[in-house]
């Protein structure tokens, strides 16, 4: 069976920071490995059960379900009910005894629909030109949905490209939770309000830092919200 998804693991001995798990099994058990136990993803964490929680795919989606597990398990700071299924989205943090462990799940049909997907364009007088004091080492093509650094191209999801043309628009100044949710996430706005979660807008931004490979750095501001600072070596 194909990889359908994977999990990035944010924290978790004895896996590094980001490290990328393809789900390919019908089941997956997380949990840590004992005498009696060996879990598909084991972690080195006394507080994580022997298994804690299990990963099923069924009908091109994945469910996850506690296992009973003694410290529990949250998907979007949510606690689940043990041994009951619950479907998981695109980008959801999935937190293991209270966040000892923690992971987020991205499924990869996502990332390759939304590579091809069409690009909301801006008008004309919103195109981004080259930033001639860098050298035209940053360059955002509204036309093709691409991002150049340096000459290299990176391919944008529409998401991902939203984000960046949001930030770079408000270029070294700071970009408020709130603005990325609601220009992010149109759709998802109720009654005035952005249904986005927080973890939603980190892992996107995770997946905009991975692409430009460090030539970009977008600066956190704890729980408020993100500033764009480029830090680009122009080479003459």
């Amino acid at each position: 069976m194909e990889s359908f998804a994977c999990l990035y693991i944010i924290n978790g001995e004895p896996y590094t920071a980001n490290e990328r798990m393809n789900l390919t099994k019908d089941e997956t058990i997380i949990g840590r490995a004992g005498k009696d136990s060996a879990p598909d993803i084991s972690f080195a964490n006394a507080y994580i059960s022997r298994q804690h929680a299990v990963i099923h795919y069924k009908q091109n989606q994945a469910y996850i379900t506690d296992l009973g597990s003694k410290h529990g398990t949250e998907v979007g700071g949510m606690m689940l009910k043990p041994f009951t299924p619950y479907l998981l989205n695109h980008s959801d943090a999935i937190r293991l005894s209270k966040g000892m462990v923690e992971l987020h799940l991205a499924y990869n049909f996502v990332d390759y629909t939304m590579e091809l997907a069409p690009i909301s364009v801006p008008s004309s007088d919103q195109l981004l030109e080259p930033t001639d004091d860098l050298n035209n080492a940053f360059f955002l093509d509204a036309e093709k949905g691409v991002c150049s650094i340096q000459g290299s191209e990176i391919t944008l999801s529409q998401k991902e490209w939203c984000l960046l043309h949001l930030l770079h628009a408000n270029l070294n100044s700071f970009v408020s939770l709130d603005q990325i949710k609601r220009e992010v996430w149109p759709e998802r706005v109720i009654d005035d309000l952005p249904h986005v979660g927080l973890e939603e807008v980190n892992s996107l931004v995770y997946r905009v830092r991975r692409k430009a490979q460090g030539a970009l750095h977008i600066k956190s501001v704890r729980g408020r919200g993100y500033i764009l600072e480029l830090q680009l070596q122009v080479h003459a």
